[in-house]
């Protein structure tokens, strides 16, 4: 796993660079171990230099977090990237969202969304089914067909489809 990978990099005094830790991170998010993750974290942050760690790297490290449970570590290591500066695009605002959205937080995941657009970033299909499951997990049941009507009148471009329709049941 993530973590033997890890251990063997070391031994070969293999340097690691962003997209590898992307790949350990995806790989500890499907074990939904955190302490993979954390592993993977505390090895990127001590090997990488913090210029070379990118949005799509953050955004990787951000899921890890939130698909083994920690939601604040997840939402924090967003805002960190947030505030050195990194632009993050559609996968990376929607991995935020996601996470709220698994959480139940569906305020979060509103003024997420408001974040996204204020940054210019348009959402895409991803971000609306996210959405939509931040609603449902909060049991707002009607309400969910109402925020689909809502999201699909803000943003014209997204076409409601089979996967929207499924959230909504």
């Amino acid at each position: 796993g993530a973590i033997d990978t890890l251990s063997i990099a070391d031994s070969l005094a293999i340097k690691l660079n962003a997209q590898n830790y992307t790949v350990l991170l995806s790989c500890a998010a499907a074990m939904h171990s955190v302490t993979a993750t954390r592993r993977v974290h505390h090895h990127m942050t001590s090997h990488l230099a913090t210029s070379k760690i990118n949005a799509i790297t953050v955004g990787a490290l951000t899921h890890s977090y939130a698909q083994c449970g920690d939601l604040a570590t997840a939402v924090g290591v967003f805002e960190e990237g947030v505030g050195r500066g990194l632009q993050f695009d559609v996968t990376g605002w929607s991995v935020l969202i996601d996470a709220y959205a698994e959480h139940g937080m569906v305020d979060d995941a509103n003024r997420t969304l408001d974040r996204m657009v204020e940054a210019g970033v348009q959402p895409n299909e991803v971000t609306v089914t996210c959405m939509l499951n931040a609603a449902s997990h909060c049991g707002l049941g009607a309400g969910v067909k109402h925020l689909l009507n809502q999201l699909a009148s803000r943003f014209p471009h997204i076409q409601p489809d089979i996967k929207h329709q499924c959230c909504v049941i």
